[in-house]
């Protein structure tokens, strides 16, 4: 379930992540699979999460010539997995990219900004402690993923990514990303 797919600019290459519910001696576990196609055959699938419990929400961004994200949800921690694809959607190791307990799911996304750089955006929730708030990873390409930046102003009350969160970029390297924030009528 949850399919999502991105492909490269000659679209010879595109990967879908996927959620799979896997059973291993009577014991039920879901997981975040990717399997690219090539051409028109897929290679198969492989995990895209850690492997530490259920995960779910896979999302896929690639840039033109293939590399990008694969984010998925660690179910029973919060926790924002990442597999950076090499270029034309290869597999990399994933790994966990936020660096706080989250006590609600985080709606991460990945994006593109540009023909080489990608990020992702999720929301931190540290439940009883604050509130919520949108959290955002750059990788310009030329190095691994950046530091954790806060990107939601706390004045503007608790942000609420069930209700919104998008991210998007366009070739010229420019990106955004937009979520829902407040109550009631705010």
């Amino acid at each position: 379930g949850e399919p999502a797919v991105s492909s490269g600019g000659d679209s010879s290459y595109a990967d879908v992540g996927f959620q799979e519910l896997v059973t291993c001696g009577g014991a039920q576990l879901t997981r975040v699979l990717v399997n690219r196609l090539r051409g028109s055959q897929f290679d198969g699938a492989t995990t895209a999460d850690t492997g530490s419990g259920n995960a779910d929400d896979p999302q896929v961004a690639m840039t033109e010539y293939g590399a990008g994200l694969l984010t998925a949800a660690q179910e029973n921690t919060g926790g924002v997995l990442a597999m950076e694809l090499t270029g034309n959607g290869g597999y990399s190791s994933p790994q966990q990219i936020n660096s706080i307990a989250d006590s609600s799911a985080p709606y991460a996304v990945p994006a593109i900004a540009g023909l080489f750089s990608d990020f992702v955006a999720w929301q931190q929730d540290p439940g009883s402690v604050g509130p919520a708030e949108i959290r955002l990873r750059y990788e310009p390409r030329a190095s691994s993923l950046g530091p954790e930046m806060v990107v939601s102003s706390p004045a503007a009350g608790p942000t609420d990514a069930a209700r919104g969160l998008a991210a998007a970029g366009d070739v010229g390297g420019d990106a955004a990303a937009a979520w829902v924030q407040g109550t009631g009528a705010g």
